[in-house]
């Protein structure tokens, strides 16, 4: 299978890759999005859980006085029962912060994707300000992180 490309500014996608709600020839549930853009994502292999709070990746909306709207997917690959480990994403909305916790960590082995993905940003505060993050230690067990965020509007 050949890479695949989406949208405008276009998304490329590896060899039989997906971005889930992004496919232009599958219905949405929340409507037709022409510009979306994929802004972050772990490398192939993931981003491993580690022992401390750790920002995995730094997003900068545009600053163009708008509130934009994204979409932030991920999995967490448990392969050790797993104590710790929130991943939580955090961005700001009329400069006001918000906090919206992904993945509550604590698994046992196993596949847990984020319950929670949408949401409106804007560039409010000066620098990156949405920010996807580790935000409990892995205390026990091991645990890999797939994520990515597209800017939908």
């Amino acid at each position: 299978m050949s890479p695949q490309t989406y949208g405008n500014p276009q998304i490329t996608l590896a060899a039989g890759g997906s971005v889930q709600g992004l496919d232009p020839a599958a219905p949405s549930p929340i409507g037709s999005f022409a510009a979306a853009m994929l802004v972050a994502r772990t490398p192939p292999g993931g981003y491993t859980l580690v022992g401390s709070i750790t920002p995995i990746y730094r997003v900068t909306p545009p600053n163009d006085g708008l509130e934009h709207l994204y979409a932030v997917q991920g999995i967490v690959n448990v392969t050790s029962a797993q104590t710790g480990g929130q991943i939580r994403v955090s961005y700001y909305i009329a400069g006001t912060p918000q906090n919206v916790v992904l993945d509550a960590g604590a698994h046992a082995a196993g596949q847990y994707p984020f319950t929670t993905s949408l949401f409106m940003a804007d560039a409010s505060v000066p620098g990156p300000s949405i920010v996807l993050s580790q935000n409990q230690p892995l205390t026990a067990g091991a645990a890999v992180l797939y994520a990515q965020i597209a800017q939908l509007t």
